[in-house]
C-alpha cells in the first residue's frame, strides 16, 4: 500500500511538494518549494516526517520547488536528495547525501525497492520528470515543471506510460494558445513597439526562459542591439558551459552571444533583466530610468502581488504576453491521453481538479 500526501503545490502556484509513504516504512519525496507570496511559505511537513524520507527528488532548480530545502533540513531529514546535475550545480547545496541522477533520455536509476526512470522536461536547465517503478507494483509519475515545444531546452517525451497516479503540471491553465503562436505574439509585439520608437524591458527568469527570450528575440529582432543585465550574463555563461540546451541552439546561442555581452545598456534597443518580478532596488531604479527615456515593461510570467512588478502593472508602465514555459490545460490533456494513467492530478495551478484515466 502506497499512499500519496499532497504537501504543497496542489491548488496553488507555488510550494510544490508531494510526498509517497510506503506500508514498509520508506518515504520518497518530490520537490520541496516555498510560496513567496505566503507568510507561512513552507510545505506542511513535520520534523516527524522529515525525518522519515529516505529520499528526496528535485525536479529543477526554481525556488518554488527547492526553496523549502534548508527548512526541511532544519526539521531533520537525513535521507538521500537526488536532482540532476544542473540542479545540483545550480543550487549550490552543501549536503554529504547527494545523488546525481542520469540525465540521458529516458534513463533509469535502481533504487533500494523501486526505480526511477527520467526524462528531460523542457522547462530550464537540467529540469527533469520522474517515472517510479516499485517493486510492489505501484507505479507514480511527476512531470516537474513541463513544456512540451520548448525553443531551446530538450525534452523527452513521455508515452505509453502506466502509473496508478500521475501529478502533471497546468500551470498555463487559462491559456488555451499553443506555444509557437505565444512566443510569435511576444516576438511581434517586441517589434511592434520597436517600429514605434520604443525600448523593450523585459524582465524574466534568468534561469530558464531568458535564454529562450533571448534567442527568440535575437532571430526575430535583427538589427536591434539587446542588453543583458549581470545576473542574466553569469546565468547564460554558466548554460552555455553545461549539457541542458539543445545543440543546435547550443550553437547559434554561442555564435552571437559574445557580441550581445558587448552591447552598451547606452544604445540598447532591448534590456533583458535577470529578475522576473524586480524585486532588486538598483533593477527598479534602472526600470524607473528608462521609462522616463520612452520605454515599455512586457512581462512574460506570473503576476506576484506585492511586488515592484506587480505595482508597473498597475501603473500602466507593464503589459503581461505569457511565454510558454508550463504547460497549458490542453498540454496536460495531452500528457494524460498520452499515457495510461489511473489518476491524474493537475498542479501548479489555483484550481483543485481531480481526472480519471
Amino acid at each position: 500500500m502506497t499512499e500519496l500526501e499532497l504537501k504543497g503545490g496542489y491548488g496553488e502556484h507555488g510550494r510544490s511538494c508531494f510526498l509517497l509513504k510506503q506500508e514498509n516504512g520508506r518515504s520518497l519525496m518530490f520537490d520541496c518549494g516555498i510560496l513567496d507570496t505566503d507568510a507561512l511559505p513552507y510545505p506542511n511537513i513535520t520534523p516527524d516526517e522529515a525525518r522519515q524520507i529516505n529520499y528526496l527528488f528535485l525536479s529543477h532548480a526554481h525556488k518554488d520547488h527547492t526553496g523549502a530545502v534548508p527548512y526541511l533540513l532544519q526539521l531533520g531529514f537525513q535521507g538521500v536528495i537526488a536532482a540532476s546535475p544542473e540542479t545540483i550545480r545550480h543550487i549550490g547545496l552543501r549536503y554529504d547525501k547527494i545523488r546525481e541522477l542520469d540525465i540521458s533520455p529516458q534513463s533509469g536509476t535502481d533504487f533500494e525497492g523501486f526505480q526511477v526512470i527520467t526524462g528531460s522536461s523542457g522547462h530550464c536547465p537540467g529540469s527533469l520528470w520522474f517515472y517510479v517503478c516499485f517493486e510492489s507494483g505501484y507505479k507514480f509519475f511527476y512531470s516537474g515543471d513541463f513544456q512540451p515545444d520548448p525553443l531551446a531546452y530538450p525534452v523527452d517525451l513521455p508515452k505509453d506510460l502506466h502509473a496508478d497516479v500521475a501529478i502533471l503540471d497546468m500551470a498555463h491553465d487559462t491559456i488555451l494558445d499553443t506555444a509557437p503562436l505565444l512566443r510569435n505574439r511576444l516576438s511581434g509585439k517586441v517589434r511592434e513597439y520597436l517600429a514605434r520608437g520604443k525600448r523593450i524591458i523585459l524582465p524574466v527568469q534568468a534561469f530558464g526562459r531568458g535564454v529562450e527570450i533571448l534567442y527568440l528575440l535575437y532571430k526575430t529582432c535583427a538589427g536591434h542591439k539587446i542588453w543583458l543585465d549581470q545576473n542574466m550574463k553569469v546565468i547564460t555563461d554558466r548554460i552555455l558551459t553545461g549539457s541542458s540546451v539543445k545543440e543546435d541552439r547550443r550553437r547559434e546561442l554561442t555564435d552571437f552571444y559574445p557580441a550581445v555581452k558587448q552591447n552598451s545598456i547606452d544604445n540598447a534597443d532591448i534590456v533583458i533583466i535577470g529578475d522576473t518580478h524586480l524585486e532588486r532596488p538598483e533593477n527598479q531604479a534602472l526600470v524607473r530610468a528608462l521609462l522616463e527615456k520612452d520605454a515599455v515593461i512586457i512581462g512574460t510570467g506570473r503576476r506576484k502581488d506585492g511586488s515592484f512588478m506587480a505595482s508597473m502593472y498597475d501603473e500602466g508602465q507593464a503589459i503581461r504576453l505569457p511565454f510558454p514555459h508550463h504547460s497549458s490545460r490542453k498540454d496536460a490533456r495531452f500528457l494524460s491521453e498520452s499515457n495510461c494513467f489511473q489518476t491524474v492530478l493537475p498542479f501548479h495551478s489555483n484550481v483543485k481538479e481531480v481526472w480519471n484515466g
